[in-house]
Formats: structure tokens, C-alpha cells, sequence
């Protein structure tokens, strides 16, 4: 039985939080069609993150949930229940692209998600660990959505210096383009550094 009192690694630990509701501060949304991702159900499989950039506290320990397929049907149930949400985030507490392809929770779900009628993996990441996809068939990267921040130069190599570079990060979104994967972009965070404007113009121009 879920104890709210229980918390932290713990918690995560014994998969109480596998999947959580997110409100975004709209605790008394009423559901409906219209409803694309906030409120939303989220997918929390991992928590922490090696990038360990400078403004991030989800460094340090990380736990990993190693039984994704006991995951599965209960994923199929929430989206099942819930017929409104169309994308489900993959880890906001983690980096979900650089444990693969050694985890195998980003196939798993990708392969799920591509036996559903409407329903599609979502997934923001800083990483440039993508070549793991050319094994996902090409169902499974249809229904995949990745989200990359976009950082300048500065920012990227030295604030976040752990993660893929701004370059690199372009580059994996060309190649996920190129396999089928639906790319997005965002300019988050965004840290004023000196000269942060010009950067972040220079984005993919060079």
C-alpha cells in the first residue's frame, strides 16, 4: 500500500512514484477533451542524472526501476483510463536518453506506445545518445516525441559541461529526424551568461 509518509530514494525506490500526476499548479483543473499535456500523467522510471548541470540538484544517486516490462500494463490501464492524454513525458527527475541502451526502458516504451491508437512518448533530454534508436522499429520511433534544449555555446560546454554541447545535441536531433523520430527544440533554461543573446542567435547558423 502506498505511504505518503514514505519519501525521498525510498519512495522511488519501491516504485511508488513509477507514475505520478503532475497538476502544474492547477489543482482544481477539471478533465477534458481539450487537455493535450497540463495537468498530465507523467512516467518516472529513473531519478537522478550524471549530467549534473550547475543549476540541477538531481545529481548525485540515481535509482533505476529494472523491471519496465511489470511497468507496462500498468501504462496501458492509465492511458486506457485516461483517453484525453495523448503524450506522456518520460523522467523530468533524470535524463532519459543516457542509460540506453543498456537500460532498455526508452525501446520498451517506444514499443508500447506503437501498439496504441493515438498515444505518443515524449521525452526532453540534453543528451546526444540517440544512435540507440536505429534498433527501435520504425513504429516505435513514429510515436516518439524528443524535445532537446537548446543552450549557447557557453552555457552548453560549461554549465552543463557533462552533457551533449549545443553542436552535438543538433546533430543527434538530425539524426533522430532522419530515422522518423518527431524533434522539437526549446530555449530552457536559459542562464545570462556574457554574451548569452549572441549565442543563442548563433544556434545551428555555424
Amino acid at each position: 500500500e502506498d505511504d505518503p509518509q514514505a519519501g525521498g530514494p525510498l519512495r522511488a525506490a519501491y516504485g511508488h512514484d513509477a507514475l505520478t500526476w503532475f497538476d502544474s499548479g492547477m489543482r482544481d483543473v477539471t478533465l477534458c477533451t481539450d487537455h493535450i499535456r497540463r495537468p498530465a500523467w507523467r512516467i518516472h522510471l529513473t531519478s537522478g542524472c550524471p549530467h549534473k548541470c550547475f543549476y540541477c540538484g538531481l545529481g548525485g544517486i540515481i535509482t533505476v526501476m529494472m523491471n519496465v516490462e511489470e511497468y507496462i500494463p500498468h501504462l496501458h490501464e492509465l492511458a486506457m483510463a485516461n483517453p484525453w492524454e495523448k503524450t506522456f513525458l518520460f523522467e523530468d527527475d533524470s535524463e532519459a536518453l543516457v542509460l540506453e541502451p543498456q537500460y532498455g526502458a526508452v525501446p520498451a516504451l517506444a514499443e508500447f506506445f506503437a501498439t496504441t491508437d493515438d498515444r505518443y512518448l515524449l521525452i526532453h533530454s540534453k543528451s546526444a545518445n540517440v544512435d540507440f534508436f536505429e534498433d527501435v522499429s520504425q513504429a516505435g520511433r513514429e510515436r516518439t516525441i524528443i524535445v532537446w534544449s537548446l543552450t549557447g555555446r557557453t552555457q552548453s560546454e560549461q554549465l552543463e559541461a557533462l552533457s551533449a554541447t549545443m553542436e552535438q545535441r543538433l546533430e543527434a536531433a538530425a539524426k533522430c529526424h532522419e530515422m522518423g523520430i518527431t524533434t522539437r527544440f526549446k530555449y530552457k533554461p536559459i542562464v545570462p551568461v556574457v554574451g548569452w543573446r549572441s549565442e543563442e542567435r548563433r544556434v545551428g547558423k555555424e
